[in-house]
């Protein structure tokens, strides 16, 4: 077991693993290895390297600016990550007891350097927040957890997750597409802006989004809200963009035609001949008809989907 040199208390008997193996390994060889602590269960992709990163710079945060995040919070973190190991290693993935000693490896370098820290604090007489000591100890609770048992086959917080994964799934489907579109809107990128916010894009992140729900969660669905009403800000943005686009080269236009001496021949000149027409989108064509054409042209991405997703039924 490791040694407490915190001076913080807790439950020796409690653990992260619940199961009926008492004996205890305490000298295993850890590895390092350079492949990415990403897996592929079930067609589920779960990146490690992710998870790693929020964890330890939460403890970072924790141990060395006093941030008050209590090792209750830490916790579900860690259930986690036990849960998706636990996936990978009955699912007799080949790949699981390296991304186990990788994990077990980064952590416990982590504990090194806060334990370092911690002595160098106590040189000086100063003494940290009892939630510190708590996380601290927890990091060293887990760390002999994965070392010492079984990762169990029942998860115990099945709720939290559920909704990490399909918070996941939703930054993966349309989350990170909207990113990038946020991206070009506040740097001003607007000529990038509207090549990648096509029709074809708004109505496909639509359909993405309908598709993702859980409404289990209170605060999954108000960013699930958050996202939408971003989605169609952002297209709204784009049409009145362009419209205002257009406008100044009509403008242009007919300033030049006025400035012309013979405005005939660039009446002429401007003259075309249609020879193809405008083909309206089936989808286009029932929304307008059921709700009637949208206010500033921006199609509500509820509606649209469920239309979207009849016709390609």
């Amino acid at each position: 077991m490791v040694k407490n040199v915190f001076n913080s208390t807790y439950n020796n008997n409690v653990s992260f693993f619940k199961n009926n193996n008492n004996n205890h390994n305490n000298s295993i060889n850890v590895n390092y290895s350079s492949m990415s602590y990403t897996s592929t269960n079930n067609n589920i992709l779960y990146d490690f390297n992710t998870k790693i990163k929020y964890i330890s710079k939460s403890l970072s945060r924790i141990v060395y600016y006093d941030y008050n995040i209590t090792f209750d919070d830490m916790q579900r973190e860690y259930n986690i990550m036990i849960y998706e190991l636990n996936r990978l290693k009955i699912s007799s993935n080949k790949t699981y007891p390296v991304i186990l000693n990788n994990i077990i490896t980064t952590f416990d370098s982590l504990l090194q350097l806060f334990n370092k820290y911690i002595r160098e604090i106590h040189y000086d007489n100063i003494i940290l927040p009892d939630n510190t000591y708590d996380n601290i100890t927890g990091l060293e609770l887990f760390i002999t957890s994965l070392r010492d048992e079984t990762i169990p086959l029942i998860y115990k917080d099945r709720y939290n997750q559920e909704l990490e994964l399909v918070l996941f799934k939703l930054y993966t489907n349309v989350g990170k597409d909207l990113e990038r579109l946020l991206t070009f809107y506040s740097s001003g990128n607007f000529s990038e802006l509207h090549e990648e916010l096509t029709y074809e894009v708004y109505s496909k992140l639509s359909v993405s989004l309908f598709n993702e729900s859980f409404e289990d969660s209170f605060g999954y669905t108000k960013v699930w809200e958050i996202l939408n009403n971003s989605l169609e800000g952002l297209y709204k943005t784009v049409l009145l963009d362009k419209s205002h686009q257009d406008q100044i080269l009509l403008l242009k236009s007919k300033i030049k035609l006025l400035e012309s001496k013979d405005s005939t021949e660039h009446l002429l000149e401007g003259t075309a001949t249609m020879t193809e027409i405008g083909q309206i989108r089936p989808e286009i064509k029932i929304y307008i008809m059921k709700y009637g054409f949208p206010i500033g042209g921006v199609f509500d991405t509820i509606k649209l989907a469920e239309i979207v997703i009849s016709l390609n039924k």
